[in-house]
């Protein structure tokens, strides 16, 4: 790379992921990657100086190229540096297609098409053919503007993705091979967009890259879509590079400072002593034999775990979910259900890889049955050739037909555009939450009303038929319904005629007006002298509180062997807690906090965490941009909701954190599976933005718990920076409401009630017309919530937050006193001995 200035030693502190190996009984170090060579390649460049193209096949006897040899595999070592192949080290060693615009390239469905034979559907060679246009546009401006020479592979499509074959095999084969070198045109395209940002920060005032593209004619919406799909993130894992000290190291630091593992000939020559190993990495033994992996599967302890926590589900199970489960093993639902596979990471370690719901069918249609596992509790399928322990096209090209297949500049070219294609509508799935409630009968809905306001409130309602009815207008009744957060319709106006609702409506009312003294002792579980008195409750006395800069938080030590305690952001949520099934264990706790959407954390001893560096995620977090007069549509929602997923199957931090968080940013994340939250912190990040810390005063101990950054939140409620047209300034946009507008609002219950999740669908119903709101609108339009809400809500966690003090302080007496009697126990003994 011209741009790039002469090299500069490396420092020894930037060399603690490398390490020396030796290959083919040659010495080799790395300043930045431990990985084992397993062979070092031949040199592209021959003894006459003319330059070898790795990236195709030797010629036969005929001059014909037949690629039947060639695999995207065999470009994830590296090769040997050289100008035109330098991007070939940005190359993923596995490379995953995730987001809006690379996802395509999961949809590889096979299709019998009549005189032809069997290939790909029209519409998915468009969009594979689209974009193999658009990555090699791309490449090809921002190489002019990077000022890199680069010579390109040929194009998938060589493969055969748009060609038909005799057998169904055939086709697979060409599509999966066809699939599998676009991975090194991605490597190609990160190539030039990390020599752009390169030669920006030796030219701070040039343009971006994305600018230069959308300069070009490409969308925003294509830009961040790639962006979403982590193919620029530093922690990808890349082929990397191989290096000549003497001509070579005035470009180590490019590929250092772009997490590109390198590689390079050592020896002891003094002028190359501060590109060397530190000492004890000179220490290390490099001929100890490598360790002997187990040959067992990983699968095969995972399904012997699961198998277990399924009897322990089937234990739980109600009647109505048992059918349902079997109703599911009798007739697995592939389109709704949760698709894994089973491959293998650059190490060749066995992973499962989650599948994007909309390529549910082609997955589960690649596989043989023998191939794939149905776990009727989860609606989940593995798949994996290896739980069931073809031949290649011969077809030949000469020079001329690779032509065809080459990258060139064509001036009258552009992009694809993508909002001309269909929208995913699998992405905008707005399905329920698994314990959405619904009321068949007014039978059911008194009874859901009596057990919400007994569990939140501590409310257990008269003896029956003793408190008389009242008479309720319509508004009142749907205030009184709104403060429950369930929707008022003429079918449930039957309950208002009821004396168990009226009883609620008394309590309520004093409860929102702090007339505690004036509520029946018979009628509240928070009083002394109440029947099932919550000062008696045995969970009360294993709460602790937990003191943060600006937050009190009610953690409780059940006994059961969990590393975390379930922890409630609030006195009321505490109290709920006790008032749950006294046979629930933490796991069983924070299953039914996760699926009522409430907030809380798994807060574990930070003593009992290891620490780790903050997440390296960066690009999927940017913020997206748009111009002053975007008009925003469905497919600008769909590429939120894919960045989403993809984001939260990155970092499953960020996935754990958001199901704790409740409000808008759970209900985000209803693809993410609920169960994920009982790992609880994995580990202890040294980014104070990424937990919260929170100290028990009594014991001093120190608890942690995951959290989401700012930009993860912004993430989460699908912002926008969006231009006012006023210089640099820039509006602020979201489709959801920012968690500050949104939590303590008139409509946060807490908890997602039916009527958040109807608002919730008002919004996805209006999606083609809707647009992202600014978050003063957002503030203006949650203010239409419940004021009484606010009330009873403030009024039901201070009762609570003293009833805890109140038997904190009692327990600590009665502790005080066993102290005392103890040693004078003791005094006595003594002086009667």
């Amino acid at each position: 790379m011209s741009f790039i200035p002469e090299s500069y030693p490396i420092n020894d502190s930037h060399k603690r992921g490398g390490g020396l190996q030796v290959v083919d009984s040659v010495l080799y170090f790395s300043p930045n990657s431990t990985r084992v060579l397993t062979h070092i390649p031949t040199p592209h460049t021959a003894t006459d100086n003319s330059l070898k193209n790795p990236f195709l096949p030797a010629p036969n006897k005929s001059g014909h190229y037949a690629f039947d040899t060639v695999n995207a595999s065999d470009y994830q070592s590296p090769l040997w540096w050289t100008p035109q192949f330098e991007w070939a080290a940005f190359i993923h060693r596995f490379a995953t297609f995730e987001g809006p615009i690379l996802g395509i390239l999961n949809q590889y469905k096979v299709h019998e098409k009549e005189e032809k034979g069997f290939g790909m559907p029209l519409h998915q060679v468009r969009g594979w053919s689209g974009l193999e246009r658009d990555l090699s546009f791309a490449i090809v401006i921002l190489a002019k503007c990077s000022g890199t020479s680069l010579l390109l592979p040929v194009l998938p499509s060589i493969f055969g993705y748009k060609r038909f074959f005799k057998t169904e095999q055939e086709a697979l084969q060409s599509i999966k091979r066809s699939r599998e070198w676009f991975a090194l045109w991605i490597g190609a395209f990160c190539y030039v967009v990390f020599a752009m940002e390169a030669k920006n920060k030796l030219h701070p005032h040039s343009m971006s890259w994305e600018d230069i593209l959308i300069s070009s004619g490409c969308h925003p919406v294509w830009i961040e879509g790639i962006l979403a799909s982590g193919c620029l993130e530093a922690s990808a894992e890349r082929s990397g590079v191989l290096l000549c000290l003497e001509r070579d190291r005035h470009c180590i630091h490019f590929f250092l400072n772009n997490n590109v593992p390198v590689w390079y000939k050592w020896n002891d020559q003094p002028e190359y002593a501060a590109y060397g190993p530190t000492n004890e990495q000179r220490k290390t033994i490099l001929d100890s034999p490598p360790e002997i992996a187990n040959p067992k599967f990983p699968w095969v302890d995972f399904f012997a775990k699961r198998e277990l926590e399924n009897q322990r589900t089937e234990s739980l199970e109600t009647q109505e979910q048992k059918q349902r489960r079997l109703n599911r093993l009798r007739q697995p639902p592939q389109a709704s259900g949760r698709v894994f596979e089973w491959v293998q990471d650059e190490s060749e370690t066995w992973i499962r890889q989650p599948v994007a719901k909309r390529f549910n069918l082609s997955t589960l249609e690649f596989y043989d049955e023998s191939c794939i596992r149905y776990d009727s509790f989860r609606n989940e399928f593995d798949c994996c050739e290896m739980f069931n322990v073809g031949k290649d096209s011969t077809e030949c090209f000469t020079e001329d037909e690779l032509r065809t297949f080459e990258c060139v500049d064509k001036v009258n070219e552009s992009f694809s555009n993508p909002y001309e294609t269909p929208v995913d509508t699998s992405m905008l799935d707005d399905t329920l939450p698994p314990q959405a409630a619904s009321f068949s009968t007014v039978d059911a809905l008194e009874s859901h009303i009596q057990s919400f306001c007994s569990l939140q409130y501590g409310f257990t309602g008269p003896l029956p038929n003793i408190h008389p009815i009242q008479s309720f207008d319509i508004a009142a009744q749907k205030n009184f319904l709104k403060l429950l957060g369930i929707e008022w319709t003429e079918e449930r106006a039957e309950v208002f005629n009821r004396g168990s609702t009226a009883a609620v409506r008394t309590f309520l009312d004093l409860l929102a007006s702090k007339n505690f003294s004036r509520i029946s002792k018979d009628e509240w579980d928070l009083s002394l002298e109440h029947r099932q008195t919550m000062h008696l409750n045995a969970r009360l006395k294993m709460i602790r509180k937990l003191v943060a800069v600006d937050k009190i938080y009610y953690m409780f030590l059940l006994p059961d062997n969990n590393n975390w305690h379930i922890t409630t952001t609030c006195a009321s949520h505490a109290l709920m807690v006790c008032r749950l099934d006294c046979s629930y264990n933490s796991r069983d706790v924070a299953m039914y906090m996760v699926n009522q959407g409430m907030p809380f954390h798994t807060m574990q001893a930070s003593k009992t965490l290891s620490r780790a560096p903050p997440s390296t995620i960066t690009t999927a977090l940017r913020t997206p941009q748009r111009d002053q007069h975007h008009v925003f549509t469905p497919k600008d929602f769909e590429v939120f909701c894919a960045r989403l997923l993809v984001y939260t199957r990155q970092s499953s931090r960020a996935a754990r954190a958001a199901l704790k968080r409740g409000g808008y940013v759970w209900r985000a994340c209803n693809r993410v599976a609920f169960s994920i939250i009982l790992d609880g912190p994995v580990v202890w990040s040294t980014d104070p933005d990424e937990y919260i810390l929170a100290v028990d005063p009594t014991s001093g101990i120190e608890y942690v718990d995951e959290k989401l950054t700012e930009k993860e939140l912004e993430l989460f409620c699908g912002m926008y920076n969006c231009s006012t047209g006023r210089g640099l300034q820039v509006a602020k946009r979201s489709w959801y409401p920012f968690v500050g507008s949104f939590e303590n609002s008139g409509q946060d219950y807490g908890m997602w009630t039916e009527n958040s999740e109807n608002v919730f669908k008002i919004f996805c119903d209006n999606m083609p017309t809707r647009q992202p709101l600014p978050i003063s609108k957002w503030t203006k339009q949650l203010k239409k919530g419940s004021t009484q809400l606010r009330k009873i809500l403030a009024a039901s966690n201070e009762v609570a937050d003293k009833l805890i003090e109140d038997v904190f302080v009692a327990w600590e007496r009665v502790e005080s006193c066993d102290a005392i009697l103890y040693a004078s126990l003791r005094v006595s003994f003594s002086l009667h001995v």
